[in-house]
């Protein structure tokens, strides 16, 4: 978790703990919700190991693949996200936006 009020520091602080904490599990993988903030970065500086991945965009379904399917690579996780995105109802393009 980031927590209003904590640093970027606090934060790759807590990563790098983790990391050392699973580091004889490795490879690891490591799921954030929005590429380009502050926990997708701070978890990029750990994907320069080798040994770890990052992956963005994290939906549920995602998360639920990767906690329950010991067979998952980041592959299958991927795609399970994309699959688990949907769209319901009907949608135009009026002036540059959804109506």
């Amino acid at each position: 978790d980031f927590e209003v009020g904590s640093s970027v520091d606090e934060l790759h602080q807590r990563l790098d703990s983790a990391a050392r904490e699973v580091a004889d599990e490795l490879p690891m993988l490591v799921l954030v919700d929005l590429a380009g903030g502050s926990p997708s970065r701070a978890a990029a500086a750990l994907a320069h190991d080798g040994a770890t991945q990052v992956v963005t965009g994290v939906n549920l379904p995602m998360i639920i693949k990767a906690l329950t399917d010991t067979t998952a690579n980041v592959s299958s996780i991927t795609e399970a996200g994309r699959e688990g995105i949907d769209i319901y109802g009907e949608t135009s393009r009026t002036s540059g936006g959804l109506r």
